[in-house]
């Protein structure tokens, strides 16, 4: 025992001093990755890198004073806590979307709105703090995750930090001209509140973050069905939310004194409740949408809204249509394969004349495979890993939680474990019972 014992031992130590020695050349390599972005490498020189689950972070040689301190609050960018936050913030502009061309009907502007304002306020503030310690995928890096702070920063400012920051200034701009309103003469308060409508559509600009935020939140669903019922209503929904900034626009077009509103038969029937007026304002543009005219213009700039609208409606209209047939088409082709898979089945089973029994037993089991293949897609039928490097791979198999509930692979070193995945790591999936 003690003989096996010292050999244990012997093997641990032998191996810490490659994994000592494996860790020492993927700080070099590193350093040498930081030496090439600042030009003082070759750039096409190749750089062997670690894998993906080794982001930057896995070294100290290059790190600054403020990186080692700030290292802590840094977000990987595929984290949950990443991935509720980006779904929050979706929640934010779509409340955005609504609320903010709803002003051209002067709504009543009620406790709800005025706590939704301010939570919109600080959580784009919030946003904006955040965004410099949310890491990042480096095209320099080939891929891996950059969670330095100092870098985060420099490529926020390059990227996104202009938009952010003029979104937050109208947001916080948007309270001091309302508390100067509030002391201000007649005359003064007349010009504040136009200010403050010239400034709240300014808002909107965070419409060009739900692009990323939407395929951000999609990327994390496993399901191909799923998928594509999101993407449908993703479709559904722009078109609707692209028909409600149209129709406040051309309300607010009719009773302004540019569109010739004020004192015809059209203004007298729009005196109702802000609903009546909502639903009669996009009534109208749907009917748009599809051709019609419920209402036929007076002036020339109500004339010249419903032509832009029409183009509009037009180009936007077949675009939508083709994604939802494209999305519908291959959700019917995911659905017509396993159907026709059963249906090939049944034929079988009944020509070889099966008894009953046994037949459903076969389906059942059939069912219950193509769910465990669909929870446990194999690797051979994945197309994009036969592309990747072999590190990587490795990195993979290593990480499958079958290998990882393994006690005994918690006491090897994990430079051996990840070399040894490759070449014999073999998944079956495995049924206790025929079912």
């Amino acid at each position: 025992m003690l003989d096996v014992w010292e050999q244990a031992r012997a093997r641990i130590t032998s191996m810490q001093q490659l994994e000592s020695a494996a860790s020492s050349k993927r700080k070099q390599r590193v350093a040498e990755m930081d030496a090439a972005e600042s030009g003082a490498v070759d750039p096409n020189r190749t750089l062997l890198r670690s894998a993906s689950r080794h982001s930057l972070e896995g070294t100290d040689a290059k790190r600054s004073w403020i990186d080692n301190r700030l290292q802590r609050f840094v977000v990987q960018p595929s984290s949950s806590k990443r991935v509720f936050w980006e779904f929050m913030g979706l929640i934010m502009v779509c409340y955005d979307i609504v609320i903010i061309p709803l002003q051209l009907l002067d709504p009543p502007e009620d406790t709800f709105y005025f706590v939704m304002s301010w939570a919109t306020r600080m959580f784009w503030t919030l946003d904006l703090i955040f965004s410099f310690f949310t890491g990042y995928i480096s095209q320099a890096a080939q891929g891996m995750i950059e969670t330095r702070v100092t870098k985060i920063a420099v490529q926020f400012v390059k990227t996104r930090l202009a938009l952010d920051l003029t979104i937050v200034t109208c947001d916080w701009l948007e309270v001091v001209l309302q508390a100067a309103e509030g002391g201000a003469g007649n005359g003064n308060a007349f010009r504040l509140i136009s200010m403050l409508r010239a400034i709240r559509p300014f808002r909107l600009l965070r419409i060009t973050k739900a692009r990323n935020m939407t395929d951000f939140v999609l990327g994390h669903i496993r399901s191909e069905g799923a998928m594509i019922a999101s993407y449908v209503l993703a479709i559904v929904l722009m078109l609707i939310s692209m028909i409600h900034v149209i129709a406040c626009l051309w309300y607010g077009l009719l009773v302004s004194t540019w569109g010739s509103g004020k004192g015809s038969e059209r203004w007298e029937a729009m005196q109702g409740s802000v609903t009546e007026r909502y639903m009669y304002a996009f009534h109208f543009v749907l009917a748009l949408f599809v051709g019609e005219h419920i209402m036929l213009p007076q002036s020339i700039s109500q004339r010249f809204f419903t032509v832009v609208v029409l183009i509009i409606a037009f180009v936007v209209g077949a675009s939508f249509v083709g994604g939802l047939t494209t999305a519908m088409t291959r959700l019917q082709i995911i659905a017509s394969q396993r159907s026709s898979q059963f249906a090939a089945l049944n034929r079988y089973l009944s020509d070889c004349n099966i008894s009953r029994l046994l037949s459903i037993r076969v389906q059942r089991n059939a069912r219950h495979a193509l769910k465990e293949r669909k929870r446990n897609t194999p690797e051979s039928k994945v197309e994009l890993l036969q592309v990747i490097s072999e590190p990587l791979r490795a990195e993979i198999h290593y990480e499958v939680p079958w290998l990882q509930s393994v006690l005994l692979l918690f006491l090897l070193l994990l430079v051996v474990v990840v070399s040894c995945c490759c070449f014999v790591l073999f998944i079956y999936i495995l049924s206790p019972k025929c079912i």
